[in-house]
């Protein structure tokens, strides 16, 4: 377990093992127990980040080699109510684990809504919805500009 306290003086934890409740807690299937565990079995390694602020599911896909886990580790982050600031801080307790790509959304998960211009910069692509009629063209942005 990783805590990692931040300007809010929330503590954002990074947990092997979901939370008591989890599943009570979040609302997509992406973000459950079960889903975390059907993803362990193809090869990711589910973490459970949450504050009070929002919940997320981290899963993370690495070459399990020593000498090279630190530049191919990547990470799918599912966020329940995608909090500019959670995600923020998300990425960067996932930096200090060596987490080389974060990604934000998922095609099938895509982000909804407005482009968090508080995440900007913070190393993360985000996988949006561009239609506004509900369509699934998702398309990947980079905050890394």
């Amino acid at each position: 377990m990783i805590v990692v306290p931040t300007a809010r003086r929330a503590e954002l934890l990074l947990l092997d093992a979901p939370p008591p409740g989890w599943d009570e807690r979040v609302s997509s299937a992406y973000l459950s127990h079960g889903y975390a565990e059907a993803c362990r079995d193809v090869g990711y390694r589910p973490l459970y980040a949450a504050d009070d602020r929002d919940a997320a599911l981290v899963l993370i896909r690495d070459v399990p080699l020593p000498i090279v886990r630190r530049w191919t580790a990547r990470a799918k982050v599912f966020s329940e109510r995608r909090d500019p600031a959670f995600l923020r801080d998300l990425v960067a307790a996932l930096r200090r684990r060596y987490v080389s790509h974060v990604e934000i959304g998922y095609r099938l998960h895509p982000w909804q809504g407005a482009w968090p211009d508080d995440c900007r910069g913070c190393g993360a692509s985000f996988i949006t919805s561009t239609s506004s009629s509900g369509s699934s063209d998702p398309t990947t942005r980079s905050s890394r500009r």
